[in-house]
């Protein structure tokens, strides 16, 4: 899903706003791992794959949304909106 956004932090910023405290955020990508696999991957080679992202794009969004990270794997991640 995330890599289809060709504006990602404005939809994903509009999704969070939107969710109520203690609700969850689920998004799906495969994730890049490093530089050098990017270069080969076969996942760039979808044209409607506009964004790619790692872990360390997950890490920046849920500082970003002061968000917890229950979970990550298998290309799928959810972030917990903290309880105001």
């Amino acid at each position: 899903m995330l890599e289809h956004l060709h504006d990602p932090r404005n939809t994903l910023d509009r999704l969070w706003s939107i969710l109520k405290p203690g609700g969850r955020l689920g998004v799906m990508t495969q994730l890049v791992i490093d530089r050098d696999r990017f270069a080969n991957w076969h996942y760039t080679a979808d044209p409607t794959h506009v964004g790619f992202f790692s872990v360390r794009t997950l890490e920046w969004l849920a500082r970003h949304w002061s968000a917890q990270i229950v979970h990550a794997d298998n290309g799928v991640c959810l972030f917990r909106k903290r309880e105001e």
